[in-house]
């Protein structure tokens, strides 16, 4: 019986080990990515409804979607592990994933966009 604990804390070490290893570098460059994209996303969005070109929103509204469920995605499964054992995905050991980091980096998506949005009105 002792060898098979043994193998399965191995194979345990192992999981954390490869998990972490895997997708470390992974998860920061999808979240850094995701969220440069929906910045700019934002702002092209907001640049079509001032031009009252309605029809051509439907992309970036459907792309601001898609992004904001990609991150979502990553976040809920780090916060399902955490759940079952204390161990986290983080993005390149920087930020541990989880529902307040979705809202976070939602929230600095916004806060960005008003910051081009002032810098675009001052030209």
């Amino acid at each position: 019986m002792s060898i098979a604990v043994q193998h399965h804390v191995r194979v345990l070490k192992f999981s954390k080990t490869m998990l972490r290893e895997a997708l470390l570098e992974y998860c920061l460059i999808e979240i850094g990515a995701s969220s440069i994209l929906l910045c700019i996303d934002e702002f092209c969005f907001l640049r079509m409804l001032d031009n009252q070109d309605i029809a051509n929103t439907i992309p970036y509204i459907m792309l601001f979607f898609a992004l904001s469920l990609n991150i979502l995605i990553l976040c809920y499964f780090s916060e399902l592990l955490n759940s079952q054992r204390p161990q986290r995905i983080s993005t390149g050991g920087i930020i541990d994933l989880s529902y307040i980091t979705y809202i976070q980096i939602i929230k600095t998506g916004f806060a960005y966009l008003q910051i081009l949005r002032a810098s675009n009105t001052h030209q």
